[in-house]
């Protein structure tokens, strides 16, 4: 495994204010705890890597409970894939070889034939596995990786469904992943998407298993501020489970009770590994 002991990883963090403001509502967000950069979501298994010697502070909102690092903000793609997106991601993301991908498949393909869904956009679709399974099933498929394709033309606003699985935990700026995201979406399209809310966390700890800087996991959610973040945009969110969550546009015809009608219906993706 690549470790992160180069000099030039604990370099290029941030410095740590003891209070910084929240990314999504601007409240008072103080240093919540610490973790060593090579901690990563493999730990849920078992897996543990040797620890880097690199502090990873988080700040968590006093108001929206958002868990956020600071230390990132000003990475370029090029430097999360030096430290982070390199050759020795797939150790602590082993599903990133199409595993996920597959699963949320299941419930997307429901989900589109629901709707009647023509064109779907998978946000953030990395190596596109995704893409190529609903071109398969006879969807016209288009993936946007902003991480691999931000220096192309983006395709344009004009899809059914839009997709971003566990996107919304590696962003340093939430707000505008967020818009950029939804702005791929028709008028009245939906918006799906993966991560897992912290309602749940200590008031004091770092040591969840989702709170991992080697897989990239810098911006974590809570219900509150996830709604919070989609209603600044115009959007509204119903969650299914802890991790799986849908959006709409508030001002979207005739949709007053599809959010609900929906999200009830949906066949839920499970993952066998880390806990939900």
């Amino acid at each position: 495994m690549k470790l992160a002991t180069d000099a030039s990883l604990a370099a290029s963090l941030s410095p740590v204010p003891s209070t910084t403001a929240c990314k999504i509502c601007g409240a008072a967000a103080p240093l919540h705890g610490v973790v060593d950069f090579n901690k990563s979501c493999e730990s849920s298994n078992g897996v543990h890597f040797p620890l880097s010697g690199v502090p990873v502070w988080y700040h968590r909102c006093t108001e929206c409970r958002f868990l956020f690092s600071e230390q990132f903000d000003h990475w370029t793609p090029a430097m999360f894939r030096r430290h982070i997106y390199n050759e020795s991601y797939p150790l602590v993301d082993p599903e990133m070889d199409g595993t996920r991908a597959k699963r949320e498949a299941i419930p997307l393909l429901a989900l589109a034939g629901q709707v009647k869904a023509s064109r779907v956009l998978d946000y953030g679709g990395g190596e596109g596995t995704l893409t190529r399974i609903m071109t398969g099933n006879g969807y016209e498929a288009t993936s946007w990786d902003p991480m691999r394709d931000g220096t192309l033309s983006p395709p344009p606003a004009s899809f059914d469904i839009v997709t971003a699985y566990e996107v919304f935990e590696h962003t340093p700026t939430p707000s505008r992943t967020c818009q950029e995201a939804l702005s791929f979406a028709r008028p009245g399209g939906l918006f799906l998407f993966s991560t897992l809310i912290s309602d749940e966390l200590r008031t004091q700890a770092c040591d969840h298993w989702y709170i991992s800087p080697r897989n990239g996991h810098i911006s974590i959610h809570t219900t509150h501020s996830l709604r919070r973040l989609f209603a600044q945009l115009g959007w509204r969110v119903r969650h299914h489970g802890s991790s799986h969550h849908m959006a709409f546009a508030e001002s979207a015809p005739g949709q007053d009770d599809t959010p609900d009608r929906l999200i009830n219906s949906a066949p839920r993706a499970t993952r066998s590994t880390s806990p939900d």
